[in-house]
């Protein structure tokens, strides 16, 4: 007998229009979610959405080399606040303190296969308290978060280690998006592969033993895993745009329409590529647009 999918009720709690362009969202719970804010021509920030208010917080993002701005960086989730691992720095941030912690990255960025530079890019997750997971983009841009990396911090800073994993294309000529997180010891990923036009493959993932092992096959579409370590969500590529919610394990749970007046609000969804949740909160970021909207299932 086919399973009846559950039924979502939601409302949109509140639509900002910040001073930056969103590159990065971290939902911190549900009341409060971090932005990485860049502006062409200046530095970076990190803005605060709480409950309606939006802070722009005291810290200038690094720039990138050769570049005034910096729009590449990995965020994570702490016990006490957030952090985000840029090219050559780590920073951390305590909520109750109100202070940052920077670390310098001692070394040299890793290199990829033709001998060129990556970056961090979209997320990192503490693994412990000196270790973190770091995705890293390919130096072209049509291969995204291509290695897994760890970064170790010690006394005199912080420090890449070798690559975790190297994600292995099945196209010669292909564009991947790919989003990792580290849940309950597990080192799950998803990816969706494009060739052209047409999406190839959609997959959700777990590295063990240094091998890549599918989970399941999913909706071709944007993926990414919730701050909450609850979810992997799956903003699909094709009409009629929806967030498709999986379980860590890999079974489609339920999905969310992305209706401009009770979920996304004034965001175009066909474009939507920074998301993230915490517990029955969703919140979206597009262009200087962030919604927050509260769903519930029944």
């Amino acid at each position: 007998m086919e399973k009846k999918e559950l039924k979502i009720k939601s409302k949109i709690i509140h639509q900002y229009t910040l001073p930056f362009g969103v590159h990065g969202c971290l939902a911190l719970s549900n009341d409060m979610c971090v932005i990485l804010g860049v502006k062409s021509g200046e530095l970076g920030k990190f803005i605060l959405l709480n409950s309606g208010s939006v802070e722009v917080l005291d810290y200038e993002v690094p720039p990138m080399d050769k570049c005034g701005f910096n729009y590449r960086g990995a965020l994570f989730k702490t016990d006490v606040g957030f952090g985000c691992v840029f090219d050559y720095e780590l920073v951390e941030f305590d909520l109750r303190k109100r202070t940052f912690k920077t670390t310098r990255v001692k070394d040299s960025l890793p290199r990829d296969e033709a001998d060129r530079k990556t970056g961090p890019y979209r997320a990192a997750v503490q693994v412990s308290k000196k270790e973190y997971l770091v995705t890293l983009q390919d130096n072209s841009h049509y291969f995204k978060t291509k290695y897994f990396c760890t970064l170790k911090k010690n006394m005199w800073g912080a420090c890449y280690e070798p690559f975790v994993y190297t994600m292995k294309r099945t196209t010669h000529i292909s564009a991947v998006d790919c989003h990792a997180t580290y849940a309950n010891g597990r080192l799950l990923f998803h990816r969706c592969e494009l060739f052209g036009l047409d999406s190839h493959i959609s997959e959700f993932c777990e590295i063990l033993n240094g091998r890549e092992d599918v989970i399941a096959s999913v909706s071709k579409g944007i993926g990414r895993f919730t701050s909450d370590e609850q979810h992997l969500l799956i903003r699909t590529y094709s009409k009629p745009y929806v967030l498709e919610f999986y379980s860590l394990e890999g079974v489609k749970l339920f999905t969310i329409p992305l209706t401009p007046k009770r979920v996304i609000g004034n965001i175009e969804k066909r474009f939507l590529e920074f998301f993230d949740k915490y517990d029955s909160t969703i919140w979206m970021g597009r262009d200087s647009y962030v919604t927050q909207t509260r769903f519930e299932t029944s």
